[in-house]
């Protein structure tokens, strides 16, 4: 999983004539993920709804906050099995669905010397284990979820 990070520099305030105090304000009320901070200890709030601090002299050089994406138990299931492991699992279903089938095809024609159903699945169940095992990475993705939010709606400084 990313771990996803909105950095601010707060080094250039070193070198302003007169500092006085720095607030900073973050508002994630509207922010479903859980949000940790470089800054220590709120003065006021916490970063699950509105977190306040207030200095008197530079806390850090840069401000930092990170956040990752929960995960459902589906998409950690999935995330676990891998995508190759799914795969597995697909050729050894579609390995059992060919036997039966070319044992049924047997027994409806015994004289046949070629076998229609032993031809298609030689070639169709490599091709679909190998497209199946390439899809699996979206399909987990998928089930992930995209983060697509922007850190800085939630800062204000």
């Amino acid at each position: 999983m990313n771990e996803y990070s909105f950095r601010y520099a707060l080094s250039p305030a070193k070198y302003w004539k007169s500092f006085g105090t720095l607030k900073i304000k973050v508002d994630a009320t509207d922010f479903d993920k859980e949000l940790n901070s470089s800054l220590g200890v709120t003065k006021n709030g916490d970063l699950k709804s509105i977190a306040l601090w207030e200095f008197d002299k530079m806390p850090t050089e840069i401000l930092q906050i990170n956040f990752t994406q929960k995960i459902t138990q589906t998409a950690q299931m999935l995330i676990n099995i891998t995508s190759c492991g799914l795969a597995y699992i697909t050729g050894t279903v579609l390995a059992i669905l060919h036997l039966l089938l070319v044992i049924w095809y047997r027994k409806k024609n015994q004289l046949n010397r070629f076998s229609l159903v032993v031809i298609i699945g030689n070639i169709l169940i490599p091709l679909i284990f190998l497209i199946s095992w390439m899809n699996y990475y979206d399909i987990i993705d998928s089930y992930i979820g995209s983060m697509q939010v922007a850190l800085r709606d939630i800062l204000f400084l």
